[in-house]
């Protein structure tokens, strides 16, 4: 008995060992994924520390924390002082690109509309400081209809900068959404362009958006002034009546920091919807701009005076104040008379007063804005009957 005792008793003691060993084990687990939750606390601590020391300076420059309407209704000064800057864009004169195959037509309603051919120009206009490319792409589809929309190109990839670009007209033109996203954050406060503009008695009213290119109709320019948002120019055209070169065709436009041109339609703060003037006097001759433009001159065009101290002989006198600078011809032979009756009779049918009934009538008075530019305005009997 006693043998058989002596031979179980290393049995016992090796199993009790065994069981201390797999109790240690089992012990030793939560002090694991303490370990482990400890480390993952640390990681989490230095990639917050990372993001928000050294990775955010990207997302400051391109990105507006609050969203901005693309154009304003408010009445601004032009001759501000203070420019609006884009911080860390560096913006440069427009370089023109190969086609970059963003766009595609739409077929089906364009089809249906008997065709709408769409044609497109690039140009790169900038960098961020970050990097990335700022990308300006024009997109025209008839006359008087051209979309500017506006990328940033970094890494390979194209994001339209919705807050600085037009609506896609999906009926006209698609985007090629495997080439292309939208970044809805990122925001130019330069390129918000307010939709009026009150400077003195001129007003400018935004009409459209041009490539830095120009129009071949319009043969010279030159700086008016400076506004919070670029140099603003006057450009002049053709002459308006071929036998006539006393009057050409004027337009104005801002250039904008991406070589974009915004261009605005001129008019006096105190001409009424009813084409009255309010200068104080007893007048109730309706008057408007002779049509220079496209079709009923939306594209902000005016017959702009080349000459004035030779054809404005006479002033208006304005009862309540000396800004309105209303001017009529001194007399009935001047080379004004000869410009303005000369397309009334050429396209006015039916019986038509004389020169002289049409110069007593006010056919014609001048206006010179802010900018001193003269522009020329019709008596409305008078207007030409044609549209384009």
């Amino acid at each position: 008995m006693d043998s058989i005792e002596d031979e179980n008793q290393p049995s016992d003691v090796s199993g009790t060992r065994m069981q201390d060993v797999k109790k240690k084990k089992r012990l030793n687990w939560p002090v694991i994924i303490l370990f482990v939750l400890v480390v993952i606390l640390f990681g989490y601590v230095g990639y917050m520390f990372y993001k928000n020391n050294y990775a955010s300076d990207e997302n400051m420059v391109e990105e507006s924390t609050s969203p901005v309407t693309i154009i304003s209704n408010s009445n601004q000064s032009a001759t501000v002082t203070g420019k609006i800057i884009d911080d860390k864009v560096k913006w440069k004169t427009a370089i023109k690109l190969d086609d970059l195959a963003l766009f595609k037509q739409s077929e089906d309603e364009c089809d249906q509309m008997g065709g709408c051919e769409i044609t497109v120009k690039y140009f790169n206009v900038g960098k961020l400081e970050t990097g990335g490319d700022i990308i300006a792409a024009f997109v025209s589809y008839g006359v008087g209809t051209e979309d500017v929309i506006r990328f940033i190109l970094k890494d390979g990839k194209y994001k339209i900068i919705s807050q600085n670009s037009d609506r896609i007209d999906n009926s006209i033109y698609n985007l090629d959404t495997q080439k292309v996203d939208y970044d809805n954050k990122t925001v130019f406060k330069s390129l918000l362009i307010d939709k009026v503009i009150d400077e003195g008695t001129t007003r400018l009213t935004y009409r459209f958006l041009g490539d830095s290119e120009g129009s071949e109709e319009f043969t010279s320019e030159k700086s008016t002034g400076d506004t919070k948002w670029g140099k603003l120019y006057l450009e002049q055209g053709n002459k308006i009546d071929e036998n006539n070169d006393s009057v050409k065709v004027g337009r104005y436009y801002i250039k904008l920091n991406d070589s974009t041109r915004a261009y605005y339609e001129v008019s006096p703060t105190f001409l009424k919807d009813d084409g009255t003037l309010d200068i104080g006097w007893d007048n109730k001759t309706e008057f408007q701009k002779f049509l220079t433009g496209e079709c009923k001159g939306v594209y902000g065009s005016f017959p702009l005076v080349i000459n004035q101290t030779v054809i404005i002989d006479k002033k208006v006198i304005d009862k309540n104040t000396s800004e309105s600078k209303i001017y009529v011809p001194g007399t009935a032979e001047n080379l004004l008379v000869d410009f303005g009756y000369s397309l009334y009779d050429r396209y006015d049918e039916g019986d038509k007063d004389s020169r002289d009934t049409y110069y007593n009538n006010n056919g014609i008075i001048i206006w010179i804005d802010n900018y001193e530019s003269a522009i020329i305005y019709s008596n409305k009997i008078y207007v030409p009957k044609i549209e384009c």
